[in-house]
């Protein structure tokens, strides 16, 4: 039944239909109910026919909104044309309430094209527009994928905000799950494992089964299930979910679930080390991804395509998965610069507002009297002010002490360069000076010991121009790690020979026990060497005299773990929260009087972080401290 320009739509409909909605989020967001599924073509045969018989904006907003439905899951293209068109309409026909939900329709959509910029355009808009004509479900959908779109753009404390502002305001389980499952990827994407298992618990809670059975209205839930038992290294949980779900999947023929499974799929094979079939699924989920036209999850099957054909030495299917998915991947940098700008833009441009709605207000209360009811109101709107006033100050503040922060880093970072350097430059030049003054007449012994002490200086130098590189190139994203099969004994045994000589010069034993067959890791070489180096000299320099240093090699589940063991002091409680921070040092000096910049461990996390790797620390007072590094196994 159509509906004539500006009749008002019952409350009971319109509350029924907003519920709806909200219970599809994220991808099942615009589905339909499974046990009323019409064939899509009728579907768009009538919707089409009705679309010609409308006769005002209002029917024909409500025709495109329906095909909106019908495309979302596979097509965005067209999906994204019809939100567009719905939009115009319900402008026409001054919908306010449904064009706030229309440019929800665009920025999720926008959203899993991977067009963040376009995304996030859109949702602030839908988020402003509905917190001023309501309702507040609406603006909690906005918050819902603002969040999901800062954390496709690594801005992890504002999807936490969006995040947590939608969790909050959703009423049942079932919407609750949504933003549990994308706190559950912040955390992960963070390496902070405990936390994210937590949520994934919780998010699991919230699927319904009866008698163990799949419940088929939670397909989504079971889809991305599979996938997060994946990023945690629960392979054979993944698959179990994998083998319930997919006979329901096929059944019901969405791509974007069928992509997702495939994919998972992939990423088990490849764990398995199946290399083949884990290629053939990735094609798969690949070919429903480019079918619906969803860039989010296609940059995920490029990227695992070209590490797979890399693994299997076929550098040229590798290269060409991988140039696809720079293309991609090159639309979300853009958009998180573009997003770092706005949001300091928007800080600046409304303090500036402030500032200037206070002077208008200050001259008013000088250049006239005016009444006293008028004074009393002018007096509230100016508390009103000052308050919103100090809350951006206060804004601004936050971003002078970031500021204040990363200059505090310049002028750490200078200090450690003159001091670090300058010392062992001054060794170099006084022996240098002594050895051309009085070559001939200098004893061998002196000589020895002289070109001993230019070596030492010399490497420390070394030592730390290279982790003032390694820390450019990190910060600044090129550290460009090459992912392969890497046999970890080899390098354990190679490590410990090149660096045992540190140890022995405090007369600190070194001990090496690799479990048998111990299989092959997925790592880059030269990273994993400068993982372990750094670990093994925090262990000589931290150990006493004629102590023990232990290097094992063990398999923990479905990963390999490498532990370097030392006999030191251990640490506090306050040192254990300075880890892994740049320019930080601990309490305890090293125990030779070793030089340390307090950027080795810095980098080490960094470094695993790119391998998708996991580091951990076990310490305890005058018992030593062991480091534990993670990796999934070829």
């Amino acid at each position: 039944m159509t509906k004539g320009k500006g009749t008002s739509l019952p409350a009971g409909f319109f509350i029924s239909l907003c519920v709806a909605f909200l219970c599809l989020v994220p991808s099942y967001l615009f589905s339909q109910d499974l046990d009323s599924v019409i064939s899509k073509t009728q579907e768009i045969t009538r919707l089409k026919n009705e679309l010609r018989n409308a006769d005002d904006d209002t029917s024909r907003y409500f025709v495109h909104q329906e095909m909106y439905y019908l495309y979302i899951n596979d097509d965005t293209e067209l999906a994204l044309e019809t939100a567009k068109q719905a939009l115009r309409y319900a402008q026409l026909a001054n919908l306010n309430d449904r064009i706030a939900l229309t440019y929800l329709y665009l920025g999720y959509t926008y959203l899993i094209q991977a067009e963040f910029e376009d995304a996030l355009e859109n949702l602030s808009i839908g988020i402003q527009l509905s917190q001023e004509n309501g309702p507040d479900y609406i603006s909690r959908l906005m918050s819902f994928n603002l969040g999901i779109t800062y954390l496709e753009l690594h801005m992890y404390e504002i999807a936490e905000q969006y995040l947590e502002d939608a969790r909050a305001g959703f009423v049942n389980n079932r919407n609750k799950s949504l933003p549990v499952y994308e706190l559950f990827r912040v955390n992960i994407q963070q390496g902070d494992t405990t936390t994210a298992l937590a949520y994934l618990d919780e998010f699991i809670s919230y699927i319904p089964e009866e008698n163990g059975q799949v419940n088929a209205n939670y397909l989504f839930h079971y889809v991305v299930l599979s996938e997060a038992y994946v990023q945690v290294g629960s392979f054979d949980e993944a698959e179990k979910v994998v083998s319930r779900v997919t006979p329901f999947v096929q059944k019901h023929n969405r791509r974007y679930y069928r992509g997702i499974i495939n994919l998972t799929k992939s990423r088990i094979a490849q764990n398995r080390g199946d290399i083949d079939t884990a290629i053939e699924f990735s094609k798969i989920a690949l070919n429903f991804f480019e079918l619906q036209k969803e860039n989010f999850y296609q940059i995920k099957s490029l990227s695992l395509l070209s590490d797979l054909y890399s693994a299997k030495n076929n550098f040229e299917q590798g290269y060409y998965y991988l140039s696809r998915y720079k293309s991609l991947q090159n639309n979300l940098l853009k958009a998180r610069q573009s997003a770092i700008q706005n949001r300091l833009t928007y800080q600046l441009d409304e303090t500036a507002k402030v500032e200037s709605e206070l002077g208008v207000i200050e001259g008013r209360l000088q250049d006239r009297k005016i009444f006293v009811t008028i004074l009393i109101i002018l007096l509230i709107i100016s508390i009103a002010l000052a308050i919103w006033s100090y809350r951006l100050i206060k804004l601004r503040d936050q971003s002078l002490d970031e500021i204040a922060r990363i200059n505090d880093d310049k002028n750490h970072f200078i200090g450690v360069v003159s001091h670090d350097l300058r010392s062992p430059l001054n060794s170099i030049m006084a022996l240098s000076s002594l050895l051309i003054d009085g070559y001939k007449d200098t004893p061998p012994k002196v000589l020895e010991e002289y070109s001993s002490i230019i070596l030492t200086s010399s490497k420390r130098m070394e030592n730390l121009i290279s982790n003032m590189l390694d820390i450019n190139k990190i910060e600044n994203g090129q550290t460009k790690l090459i992912l392969e099969p890497i046999s970890v004994s080899n390098v354990i045994l190679e490590i410990s020979e090149s660096m045992k000589h540190f140890g022995n010069e405090k007369g600190i034993h070194t001990k090496i026990e690799v479990e048998d067959n111990l299989p092959n890791i997925i790592a880059d070489l030269s990273a994993l060497e400068r993982v372990l180096e750094n670990l093994v000299s925090n262990a000589y320099k931290f150990s006493q005299k004629n102590s023990t240093v232990l290097i094992s090699g063990t398999i923990q589940g479905s990963q390999v773990q490498i532990s370097v063991k030392d006999e030191g002091h251990g640490m506090t409680e306050l040192d254990r929260s300075k880890l892994f921070k740049k320019f930080e040092k601990l309490s305890a000096s090293p125990t030779g009087n070793e030089k340390s910049t307090g950027l080795g461990l810095y980098i080490v996390k960094n470094l695993m972080t790119e391998m998708n790797g996991t580091i951990l620390v076990e310490s305890e007072l005058d018992k030593g401290t062991t480091f534990k590094v993670l990796f999934n196994k070829a």
